[in-house]
């Protein structure tokens, strides 16, 4: 991570799209991430996800897509 001058200005973070929530009454899909404790995801289309204890859920379609192909993961069943 890069640290920012002190003489010039921050800018203002983009605003970033993230996973939509639980919807209640639809189970998400949970995924063990066999490399890390924790990390985030960023999809083509700017959402995001937390690894946290190198577990993820996902209840969106191209979140669990994306899940299934990378090797990195593994369904909890």
């Amino acid at each position: 991570m890069s640290k920012q001058r002190a003489d010039t200005p921050a800018e203002p973070l983009a605003e970033q799209s993230e996973a939509p929530a639980a919807i209640p009454g639809i189970p998400a899909r949970r995924f063990r991430d066999t490399r890390y404790l924790s990390r985030t995801l960023v999809l083509e289309d700017g959402r995001i996800a937390q690894v946290e204890n190198s577990e993820i859920a996902a209840i969106d379609a191209d979140w669990i897509a994306h899940l299934q192909q990378n090797p990195e993961f593994e369904p909890i069943e």
